[in-house]
Protein backbone atom coordinates (compact mmCIF):
# COMPACT_ATOMS: atom_id res chain seq x y z
CA UNK A 1 0.00 0.00 0.00
CA UNK A 2 1.61 3.26 -1.04
CA UNK A 3 1.21 5.98 1.48
CA UNK A 4 2.96 9.57 1.93
CA UNK A 5 6.23 9.47 3.62
CA UNK A 6 6.40 9.17 7.10
CA UNK A 7 3.37 8.08 7.56
CA UNK A 8 3.23 4.70 10.14
CA UNK A 9 1.31 2.75 7.44
CA UNK A 10 3.75 3.50 4.87
CA UNK A 11 5.22 -0.27 4.90
CA UNK A 12 1.22 -1.79 5.52
CA UNK A 13 1.05 -5.15 3.59
CA UNK A 14 -1.84 -6.42 2.29
CA UNK A 15 -2.69 -10.27 2.49
CA UNK A 16 -5.41 -13.05 1.41
CA UNK A 17 -6.06 -15.41 3.59
CA UNK A 18 -8.54 -18.46 3.46
CA UNK A 19 -10.54 -19.55 6.20
CA UNK A 20 -12.25 -22.87 6.86
CA UNK A 21 -11.78 -25.10 4.16
CA UNK A 22 -13.87 -26.46 1.72
CA UNK A 23 -14.55 -29.83 3.46
CA UNK A 24 -14.87 -27.85 6.55
CA UNK A 25 -16.49 -24.50 6.02
CA UNK A 26 -17.02 -22.08 8.71
CA UNK A 27 -20.02 -21.79 10.02
CA UNK A 28 -22.53 -19.38 9.24
CA UNK A 29 -22.13 -17.72 12.29
CA UNK A 30 -18.60 -17.80 12.51
CA UNK A 31 -18.92 -14.44 14.19
CA UNK A 32 -20.69 -15.11 17.11
CA UNK A 33 -19.55 -18.27 17.79
CA UNK A 34 -15.88 -17.60 17.74
CA UNK A 35 -15.52 -20.30 15.02
CA UNK A 36 -11.57 -21.12 16.13
CA UNK A 37 -11.00 -18.00 17.93
CA UNK A 38 -10.86 -16.14 14.28
CA UNK A 39 -12.18 -12.58 15.29
CA UNK A 40 -9.25 -12.43 17.54
CA UNK A 41 -6.36 -14.86 15.59
CA UNK A 42 -5.67 -15.79 12.30
CA UNK A 43 -4.22 -19.38 11.82
CA UNK A 44 -1.67 -20.41 9.24
CA UNK A 45 -0.18 -23.45 8.30
CA UNK A 46 3.17 -22.27 7.31
CA UNK A 47 4.95 -19.56 9.38
CA UNK A 48 3.83 -16.12 7.93
CA UNK A 49 7.25 -14.75 8.20
CA UNK A 50 6.29 -11.72 5.97
CA UNK A 51 3.43 -10.38 8.43
CA UNK A 52 3.83 -7.06 10.19
CA UNK A 53 1.82 -6.19 12.90
CA UNK A 54 0.01 -3.25 11.04
CA UNK A 55 -0.43 -5.35 7.40
CA UNK A 56 -4.25 -6.15 6.62
CA UNK A 57 -5.62 -9.56 5.96
CA UNK A 58 -8.59 -10.45 4.04
CA UNK A 59 -10.28 -13.11 5.34
CA UNK A 60 -11.84 -15.07 1.99
CA UNK A 61 -13.66 -18.34 3.58
CA UNK A 62 -12.73 -21.61 1.34
CA UNK A 63 -16.03 -23.12 1.60
CA UNK A 64 -18.39 -20.41 1.05
CA UNK A 65 -16.02 -18.86 -1.68
CA UNK A 66 -16.62 -15.28 0.11
CA UNK A 67 -14.72 -12.53 1.34
CA UNK A 68 -15.89 -12.49 4.94
CA UNK A 69 -13.51 -10.10 7.15
CA UNK A 70 -10.78 -7.76 6.89
CA UNK A 71 -8.57 -7.74 10.00
CA UNK A 72 -5.37 -5.68 10.95
CA UNK A 73 -2.46 -7.70 12.59
CA UNK A 74 -1.66 -6.57 16.43
CA UNK A 75 1.00 -9.27 16.97
CA UNK A 76 3.47 -11.40 15.80
CA UNK A 77 2.75 -14.92 15.12
CA UNK A 78 3.14 -17.92 17.57
CA UNK A 79 3.34 -21.38 17.24
CA UNK A 80 5.09 -24.02 14.79
CA UNK A 81 3.96 -26.93 17.28
CA UNK A 82 3.06 -29.42 14.24
CA UNK A 83 -0.80 -29.73 13.21
CA UNK A 84 -2.31 -27.89 10.03
CA UNK A 85 -3.18 -24.43 11.62
CA UNK A 86 -0.13 -24.17 13.75
CA UNK A 87 0.55 -20.88 13.23
CA UNK A 88 -1.66 -17.78 14.66
CA UNK A 89 -1.03 -14.14 14.97
CA UNK A 90 -3.68 -11.70 16.94
CA UNK A 91 -6.01 -9.18 15.22
CA UNK A 92 -8.47 -6.78 15.64
CA UNK A 93 -11.09 -7.11 13.13
CA UNK A 94 -11.87 -4.45 11.29
CA UNK A 95 -15.48 -5.79 9.23
CA UNK A 96 -16.66 -9.04 9.40
CA UNK A 97 -19.19 -10.71 7.32
CA UNK A 98 -21.70 -13.18 7.55
CA UNK A 99 -20.98 -15.45 4.87
CA UNK A 100 -23.95 -15.48 2.81
CA UNK A 101 -23.52 -11.53 1.87
CA UNK A 102 -19.96 -11.29 1.52
CA UNK A 103 -18.66 -10.64 -1.77
CA UNK A 104 -17.82 -13.76 -4.29
CA UNK A 105 -14.28 -14.20 -3.90
CA UNK A 106 -14.51 -15.11 -7.87
CA UNK A 107 -16.08 -11.31 -8.39
CA UNK A 108 -12.41 -10.07 -6.94
CA UNK A 109 -10.83 -11.70 -9.68
CA UNK A 110 -8.80 -13.88 -7.53
CA UNK A 111 -8.10 -17.14 -6.83
CA UNK A 112 -7.88 -18.73 -3.53
CA UNK A 113 -4.87 -20.53 -2.45
CA UNK A 114 -4.36 -23.32 0.44
CA UNK A 115 -2.53 -20.18 2.70
CA UNK A 116 -1.93 -16.94 2.97
CA UNK A 117 -0.77 -14.45 -0.35
CA UNK A 118 0.11 -11.16 -1.08
CA UNK A 119 -2.02 -8.46 -2.50
CA UNK A 120 -1.66 -5.99 -4.78
CA UNK A 121 -3.35 -2.35 -3.80
CA UNK A 122 -5.68 -2.69 -6.57
CA UNK A 123 -6.77 -5.81 -5.57
CA UNK A 124 -7.76 -4.99 -2.03
CA UNK A 125 -9.16 -1.96 -3.14
CA UNK A 126 -11.38 -4.26 -5.63
CA UNK A 127 -12.23 -6.45 -2.54
CA UNK A 128 -13.39 -3.18 -0.71
CA UNK A 129 -15.35 -1.66 -3.70
CA UNK A 130 -17.40 -5.01 -3.92
CA UNK A 131 -17.46 -5.16 0.27
CA UNK A 132 -19.52 -1.76 -0.27
CA UNK A 133 -21.98 -2.50 -2.72
CA UNK A 134 -22.88 -5.94 -0.83
CA UNK A 135 -22.80 -3.65 1.85
CA UNK A 136 -25.16 -0.97 0.16
CA UNK A 137 -27.94 -4.00 -1.02
CA UNK A 138 -28.61 -4.00 2.65
CA UNK A 139 -29.13 -0.79 3.56
CA UNK A 140 -32.93 0.46 3.36
CA UNK A 141 -33.77 2.36 0.43
CA UNK A 142 -32.97 5.56 0.72
CA UNK A 143 -30.62 4.75 3.49
CA UNK A 144 -27.21 6.73 2.61
CA UNK A 145 -23.93 4.26 2.78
Amino acid sequence: MTTNAGDPQADRQLWLQPVGTFDEPIAEDWITSQHDGLVTHVWTTKHPNQWRAGDLVVYHAAGHRRVVAIVELVGEAEGGHGGRWQWRTPVRPLLLLNPSIGPLLADTGLKGTPDYQRLEPREFNRICDLVREALAELAPSGTPT
